[in-house]
This record gives structure tokens, sequence and C-alpha cells, in this order.
């Protein structure tokens, strides 16, 4: 199976419930998060042993932003309104 994607949009706000800015590259810290971010700057300041793994970065599929949008349902949704640090798209299988 071939599963190939890519990095579309990448996300981050710097305080919760802050606002959010897209921006066009990072540096994503192993056990700590996207530098830059709330949760790296939550993460960086605990003990390696109470950092959490699902704080360091959250992924949505652009796939889903489009469906979201095609319902109508929450009128229109830019990526960044999750709130979700990277946008995915799957490229198609070969």
């Amino acid at each position: 199976m071939n599963l190939n994607g890519t990095v579309t949009g990448i996300y981050i706000t710097p305080e919760p419930e802050g606002e959010i800015s897209e921006v066009e590259s990072i540096e994503a810290v192993a056990g700590v998060g996207l530098k830059g971010d709330r949760n790296y700057h939550k993460q960086i300041k605990l003990p390696v042993e109470e950092r959490k793994p699902e704080n360091e970065c959250t992924l949505v599929e652009g796939e889903s932003v489009d469906e979201l949008n095609q319902s109508g349902e929450f009128g229109i949704i830019q990526p960044g309104d999750l709130r979700r640090n990277l946008v995915t798209e799957k490229y198609p299988f070969k």
C-alpha cells in the first residue's frame, strides 16, 4: 500500500486562544513540538518525563476541510479556523 501525502499548511499560535498564524516553514523539535507554538512553549518547560507526545502537534486532513465546506453546514471554513497545526493532503494511490 502506498500512502503518500504532503503538508499543505502550517499554523501556530504563541498563546492559548490566540490568533492563528500561517507560516511557510517551522522547526519541529522531537519530543517537544513546533517551535513558536503554544504547546511548544508549554512542553519545553516540563521535565522530559512529563512531556506528552500528543501535545507536540495536531493534524487535519485537507480533504476533511473540503467536506465541511461542501456540506455548507458551517459556512466556509479556512484550514486555520480548525486550530490544527498541520494540514495534510493525500496523493492519489499509484
